[in-house]
């Protein structure tokens, strides 16, 4: 038996070895991309759970601090002061309310708060049947809050809102209150 020589071959073995090593290579990257894509969202999911925890932690903050408040207090009553009145609709304008101190994040998220009057409603007499003055008011608030990541745009993925409705009733003790019935 004869066997072909050395110098007759083709090199067919060479170029399939150099056709699987680049598709396994080709692979190869494929799946570090996916992987360092994968680990971005997982980050961003757990930047955004933390941004939504932190803000939600204010939010509760807020909410107890203004429920102990009574109307008297300036973190209510200012609220009430802010509007613009256009054809005799009161438009509150938003409160900004100062920043609560928040740890236990691993990195610094930034909460803005307001707290936006919205109409008040008339309660039931508390005086004498058509007396205007002696009505209870209750008045209505809007807890808003925003928390980003210090340094990311407002509106980035990971931007949370939160916002929640506190009443409070209290007496009109004014003839011609504002709140009064028409």
């Amino acid at each position: 038996m004869r066997y072909a020589s050395a110098q007759k071959q083709s090199g067919a073995v060479l170029a399939i070895s150099l056709v699987i090593l680049s598709a396994i290579t080709l692979l190869a990257a494929m799946n570090m991309q996916r992987a360092g894509l994968q680990t971005r969202i997982t980050a961003n999911i757990y930047h955004k759970e933390e941004t939504f925890n932190t803000v939600l932690s204010d939010q509760e903050a807020w909410f107890s601090n203004l429920s102990e408040a009574d109307l008297s207090d300036p973190i209510l009553s200012d609220p009430i002061r802010q509007f613009n009145l256009n054809n005799d609709i009161k438009n509150y304008t938003p409160v900004i309310l100062n920043q609560l101190n928040q740890s236990g994040s691993s990195f610094n998220i930034q909460v803005d708060n307001q707290l936006i009057m919205t109409d008040a409603v008339l309660g039931q007499n508390a005086l004498a049947e058509g007396e205007e003055a002696g009505n209870r008011v209750l008045f209505i608030y809007n807890l808003w809050s925003r928390g980003d990541i210090a340094g990311r745009a407002a509106g980035s993925s990971t931007s949370v809102y939160q916002l929640s409705g506190i009443s409070f009733p209290a007496l009109n003790s004014n003839k011609n209150a504002l709140y009064s019935a028409p």
